[in-house]
């Protein structure tokens, strides 16, 4: 089962641009695509922590993101890497891995 996220294009990626969107309630990302250029994306924070709230612990790097593009395109990927507040432990960045059939991704599976 795929976790759904909306997402929206971002153009600016400097420091100033990425604490208006914080400051806007959003979370600045990252897609990355074998083959394809980076693409700077921008998600609700408050959707992202309900997700973190409702996942088990350890199954973050290997749940399946649906994220959806304001034109309702969806795109499949992974949390490739997370970036939080050291103080209050908020999520400040992420970088997600897009999934693309035929092309091999490996990962570690927890099991309990």
């Amino acid at each position: 089962m795929d976790v759904e996220i909306h997402i929206k294009k971002r153009t600016g990626a400097s420091k100033g641009e990425t604490g208006r969107i914080r400051a806007d309630g959003m979370v600045p990302a990252v897609i990355y695509s074998h083959g394809n250029a980076a693409e700077n994306i921008c998600l609700s924070a408050v959707a992202f922590d309900a997700v973190l709230r409702n996942l088990q612990s350890g199954f973050l790097p290997t749940t399946i993101f649906s994220l959806i593009g304001e034109d309702g395109k969806k795109r499949r990927a992974i949390i490739k890497d997370i970036q939080y507040q050291v103080t209050t432990y908020k999520v400040i960045h992420l970088d997600f891995l897009e999934l693309q059939e035929k092309t091999m991704v490996e990962f570690n599976v927890p099991v309990e």
